[in-house]
């Protein structure tokens, strides 16, 4: 896909996405907090050094993310304080489940 239809499309979904996610959110599939991180932007700022980026889409794989995360942090990754991990998910149950951890 050119970059002239992504952005054509992304122009027409985008004046339906503020509705898609109130309901989504009105469901309790949606954190009402964290809504703007759907459109890419944090609250939290970037940290300067590397970034591993972990992405569950379920619960099962942000398990297994944060098992690697734990795994690579046993062996070395993120001992000089420029070694960051970012994980991510889809689901609202699995980021509680990882905020918990």
């Amino acid at each position: 896909m050119t970059l002239s239809t992504y952005n054509f499309l992304w122009r027409i979904l985008k004046l339906f996405l503020p509705s898609y996610l109130l309901k989504r959110q009105k469901k309790g599939k949606e954190d009402k907090n964290r809504l703007s991180e759907r459109y890419g932007i944090s609250k939290k700022s970037r940290p300067d050094g590397a970034i591993v980026w972990l992405h569950g889409t379920s619960v099962g794989e942000s398990v297994a993310a944060l098992a690697l995360a734990n795994s690579m942090k046993k062996n070395g990754f993120g001992e000089n304080k420029k070694e960051f991990f970012l994980l991510t998910t889809n689901t609202t149950s699995a980021a509680k489940l990882i905020k918990d951890k």
